[in-house]
């Protein structure tokens, strides 16, 4: 499958957040580029993603860990969140600006779930 992966945060867009959709280690699941959820087994999972609860979950590490981050884009109000990436360069997690929408796997809300899920 060739469409570009985002990840959601926040959605709806009546000015609603909701619930981020989660898979293990606390990384977000696959979105197509309207911010929708990737469903399986109805819709396929992109590759390098599996089936797992429902949604389609990275199938290993190194889809999320190597990666360059992504600030994403504005969702309400401007809306800018700290969160932390993987710098496989450096081999620790790091500090960035996130804007609320879109995105990528790379984008942990605490440096411990960042850790605790790349650092080899």
């Amino acid at each position: 499958m060739s469409q570009q992966l985002r990840v959601l945060t926040r959605g709806g867009g009546h000015g609603m957040a909701l619930p981020v959709p989660k898979c293990e280690g606390n990384v977000r699941a696959a979105v197509d580029s309207e911010a929708r959820v990737i469903k399986c087994p109805s819709d396929q999972c992109p590759d390098n993603y599996e089936c797992s609860e429902s949604k389609c979950c990275p199938a290993n590490k190194k889809i999320v860990c190597n990666v360059e981050y992504d600030t994403g884009r504005y969702a309400f109000q401007g809306s800018h969140t700290p969160r932390f990436f993987y710098k496989k360069e450096v081999n620790n997690c790091l500090l960035f600006t996130y804007y609320g929408a879109l995105g990528n796997a790379n984008n942990f809300e605490t440096y411990s779930d960042c850790i605790k899920y790349c650092k080899e």
